[in-house]
């Protein structure tokens, strides 16, 4: 989660300078995809398997890692068409 949120903001940081968009979850998304191979890669050569618990564990961090970005950008989002509704 705190991974997803560093990465979020850095984005809007240094790539949108300080604008939330919808984009700046792009890195989010790849990094936190990119862990839980490598996560899913780890448990497959510990196991010599995939295992649905590892699988599932994997889109549940998945989840959480992603949740609050996007949560900032739908408020941020809502925040912009208020905005256009009172002009």
């Amino acid at each position: 989660m705190h991974v997803g949120l560093i990465v979020f903001f850095l984005a809007v940081v240094l790539w949108q300078k300080g604008s939330i968009k919808a984009r700046c979850l792009i890195p989010v998304v790849v990094v936190a995809s990119s862990m839980e191979i490598l996560d899913l890669r780890y448990d497959y050569v510990l196991q010599g398997h995939f295992r649905l618990k590892a699988i599932t564990a994997s889109i549940h961090d998945l989840i959480n890692t992603t949740f609050w970005p996007v949560v900032i950008v739908a408020l941020a989002w809502m925040g912009k068409l208020q905005k256009a509704r009172k002009t």
